[in-house]
């Protein structure tokens, strides 16, 4: 009876979402730059895996027709020229494949709360770059259209295609269309239907004339600011390196349209890297117990080493290449304090904290007095003032780029504030103290050097208490030299 009358007398008037409008928002909260970079090292290293490639792509089927651009499909049109692809060498899995058709509500949130940037808003920050990104992985091609004005047949309440390459009428269709699926082509992903191994993105720039109709964004890019930006990830990445979980090389290529393959220009890895190392750089993702009874210490040297292969067009036009290595020490530490308290308390249970928390500096060459991020597991925007770096699971702000901080706070604000401030104070600083006297113990550091190591600059916010707390544990170690 209700149910009828509701039929004849009610009209369907629920609130809606403009898809555009929702991307538009998330860029606006992402700024441009290596954060888009960062955002696909965060997904990759989720994945697991351990190899990441970034590739400045030029147009890879150049028209050799005299038929104007406009009359091609509008795929083939929007997708033909360069772009910027990024491999990971980890497997989507089914979790994924739905995860990543989420915005502001991913799956990445796992039961543990350890993914720490598993397709959520992020990777939608790649819009910046294109109007329709895809990706290839196992047998299967994704593409997102959220104008629905590329791809044919394009659902626009539900705006992207999946092709299964095990298929044949997969294959046929992919092999019609060279200017948009050629370019996955690479890092030996060949879409025969075989189950690849890896992920490839591909970002099809966006162009001057694409941004003045794109309901997405207005920024046009070319080659040259994409090969700018990798100039700039080749020479942050020993620093994305630090505290990530399984990522241990990131590489950057260069794909000339006359070449066959891509040309490698740069490669950052782990030089030191072992079964061990590899345990210990994961250890929050395998610890027997998220919140163990006595806090647990896992420290260990990092060895980065850098190459890069100059090129004419790449970098300065010489022929050769420079090699460099760099040696971190780590200090990380699982539960301690409050923190663990408050990991554990049921009322909080909703934000899924995770006591785990690190420092790290660089010994050789030696650091900078004042050069320290704060990372969560990737560097944020936010200087700490200290020669270290600070790593932990802080609570954000939405765009991920502030650590949140406050004291006229209630509810969840005040518990998100309180939390940070107990992982700086418990768990910081006893890895920062560890850090210091190992560094004096075992001679990694100089009489004329290890000063470096301590605060030296003035210092407000987490940081502030952060140096208070160490040079409080710190007084009784034995770090002086005589």
């Amino acid at each position: 009876m209700h149910s009828a009358a509701w039929s004849s007398s009610a009209q369907d008037f629920g609130q809606k979402v403009d898809l555009t409008v929702r991307i538009r928002e998330i860029l606006r909260n992402y700024p441009e730059g290596l954060s888009i970079l960062k955002e696909l090292i965060q997904n990759a290293d989720d994945a697991g895996a351990r190899t990441i490639k970034f590739c400045a792509a030029e147009t890879r089927c150049p028209s050799k027709s005299s038929t104007p651009p406009q009359t091609e499909d509008a795929l083939s049109n929007v997708m033909n020229g360069p772009s910027l692809i990024a491999y990971n060498s980890a497997k989507f899995t089914e979790t994924d494949f739905q995860s990543i058709q989420r915005i502001g509500d991913s799956l990445k949130k796992d039961k543990n709360g350890t993914k720490t940037g598993r397709f959520g808003v992020g990777i939608n920050s790649t819009y910046h770059l294109t109007d329709v990104p895809m990706f290839a992985s196992g047998s299967k091609i994704v593409m997102f259209d959220p104008q629905a004005s590329f791809v044919p047949g394009i659902n626009p309440a539900n705006p992207g295609k999946m092709i299964d390459c095990a298929h044949e009428n997969g294959r046929k269709l992919v092999q019609s269309l060279p200017k948009v699926f050629d370019p996955l082509r690479v890092f030996g992903c060949r879409l025969s239907g075989e189950d690849y191994d890896g992920t490839i993105f591909r970002f099809a720039l966006r162009t001057e004339s694409q941004a003045v109709v794109s309901r997405l964004s207005r920024q046009a890019h070319s080659l040259g600011s994409i090969r700018e930006l990798l100039r700039q990830m080749a020479c942050a990445a020993p620093y994305m390196l630090l505290f990530l979980k399984n990522v241990e090389c990131i590489e950057i290529y260069d794909w000339k349209s006359t070449d066959d393959v891509p040309i490698l220009v740069s490669r950052t890895e782990i030089g030191n890297k072992s079964e061990k190392l590899q345990m210990r750089r994961s250890y929050v993702l395998n610890a027997p117990t998220r919140v163990p009874q006595t806090p647990q210490g896992v420290d260990f040297i990092l060895d980065i080493e850098s190459t890069g292969y100059e090129r004419e067009g790449i970098s300065d036009g010489r022929v050769g290449s420079a090699h460099k290595v760099e040696r971190w020490i780590v200090c990380n530490q699982l539960g301690g304090g409050n923190a663990s308290k408050m990991a554990t308390d049921e009322a909080l249970s909703h934000m899924k904290l995770i006591p785990w928390a690190g420092v790290a500096a660089r010994l050789s060459p030696i650091c900078e007095v004042d050069g320290g991020n704060a990372y969560c597991f990737l560097p944020l925007p936010v200087k700490t003032n200290l020669s270290i770096h600070v790593n932990g699971y802080f609570e954000l702000s939405s765009n991920r780029r502030d650590v949140w901080w406050g004291d006229d706070m209630a509810g969840d604000g005040k518990a998100r504030a309180e939390w940070n401030q107990s992982i700086v104070e418990d768990i910081a600083a006893p890895c920062y103290i560890r850090l210091v006297t190992a560094a004096v113990r075992t001679k990694q550091v100089s009489p004329e050097t290890y000063e470096v190591l301590l605060p030296q600059k003035e210092l407000s916010g987490p940081w502030k208490l952060l140096a208070d707390a160490f040079m409080q544990g710190i007084q009784d170690a034995p770090i002086l030299y005589s």
